[in-house]
């Protein structure tokens, strides 16, 4: 189909050609967008017969997670960097969730 000819000749080798920052950095902008978009999102939600309790973790189960991006090298006894690591480390940010005040959910 189209739609897997395009991720196979464009959006793959475009995506593949970011460093992982720049991939982090796209997932960030992301999750925003959808936040942003969350009450368009539940009013179609609830259009279907769903309840906003229902609804959550569809909506902002994943999309208010935040990163840790880090570099980390392993040395060896002569300070010579025998390996490197990015590392990404998602946080959870939503209400009630690693010491983030609750919000009541209509």
């Amino acid at each position: 189909s189209a739609v897997v000819d395009h991720a196979r000749h464009v959006g793959g080798p475009a995506l593949r050609a970011l460093t992982f920052h720049e991939r982090a950095a796209l997932l960030k902008a992301l999750g925003q967008h959808l936040l942003a978009e969350k009450d368009h999102l539940y009013d179609l939600s609830t259009a279907t017969g769903a309840t906003r309790a229902d609804s959550w973790i569809d909506i902002e189960g994943g999309a208010g997670y935040g990163e840790v991006v880090s570099d980390a090298q392993v040395s060896n006894q002569d300070d010579e960097v025998v390996a490197a690591y990015d590392v990404l480390t998602m946080v959870a940010n939503r209400p009630g969730v690693n010491g983030a005040p609750d919000e009541e959910m209509a």
